[in-house]
């Protein structure tokens, strides 16, 4: 019986690695064209004037990124000039680490850790007063362009909003402790339950753009398989070095399923020969 569920782990194991090593495939070829038609339809467009001869084509666009409007956290008080802001609320918490025996420690945690099974000694909150947010500009200009929220939002948060800032702009109750906004009594030995709350940004930078024209903004371009290349990134570069890139980065995750496509297919056979053999 035991070496029957062997074998039969075995066959899902050998399965789920034939799948895995099907969908490495299917995906290596579907990017190979979305790649290749890229790199044949894309032209190089001038941030300072949009050309209408160009539009629905694939366009390769760099230029300085500088945000307009300010963003807001009305909810705290807070507001930057950027084009994203984020909230961060950490809770202070007990958290459980189990290797032979079960440790607690306090720590700071971005959501709310469930503490339901560590004991009525380590409880923690249920419910917080505020949660972590994105805030994020509508149709920031970029050059000649208008850049839409879809693509924004894939830019990393790369600022922290440091203390002298926010002693600037708050004006609310909580304390200031370094760069955070807290609701500890004492910031420095902090209780659990307590929250504190940061803000991350994105500085003004240039970036490159990859997409297609559609009027003075851009939409995403579909590959006659179905792929699509809406992208944004830092840094200015040709359109030919992002491509080539993003063809970089998405063989590397190729490689990747199909290394694990391999690895299960390997140990699924190991498994269901084991079992056969043991039979004899």
């Amino acid at each position: 019986m035991k070496r029957r569920r062997i074998s039969i782990i075995g066959i899902i194991l050998a399965l789920l690695g034939i799948a895995t090593l099907i969908m490495a495939l299917n995906r290596a070829n579907t990017f190979e064209t979305l790649i290749n038609e890229a790199r044949a339809d894309v032209v190089a467009a001038d941030y300072e004037h949009v050309n209408s001869a160009y539009e629905g084509k694939l366009v390769g666009v760099s230029g300085k990124l500088t945000a307009e409007g300010i963003l807001s956290d009305n909810l705290i008080g807070i507001g930057r000039r950027t084009v994203m802001l984020r909230r961060v609320v950490e809770t202070y918490q007990w958290f459980q680490s189990c290797d032979d025996a079960c440790e607690y420690v306090k720590t700071w945690h971005e959501g709310l850790i469930d503490s339901k099974d560590f004991g009525s000694n380590h409880v923690n909150p249920s419910e917080q007063k505020y949660e972590s947010q994105d805030f994020i500009a509508t149709d920031q200009k970029f050059g000649a362009y208008i850049l839409p929220k879809t693509l924004i939002q894939k830019l990393s948060y790369d600022t922290t909003l440091g203390p002298d800032e926010i002693a600037e702009l708050y004006h609310g109750d909580l304390k200031i402790f370094n760069e955070y906004l807290t609701n500890s009594a004492d910031p420095s030995n902090p209780a659990i339950g307590d929250y504190r709350i940061s803000y991350q940004y994105v500085k003004d930078k240039t970036i490159t753009v990859i997409a297609q024209q559609k009027g003075d903004s851009f939409a995403e371009f579909r590959s006659s398989s179905k792929e699509t290349f809406f992208e944004v990134d830092e840094g200015s570069e040709t359109a030919e070095e992002f491509i080539n890139r993003f063809a970089q980065n998405n063989k590397g995750i190729n490689w990747v399923l199909a290394g694990i496509g391999i690895i299960l297919v390997i140990f699924g056979a190991a498994l269901i020969y084991n079992s056969l053999k043991g039979r004899k």
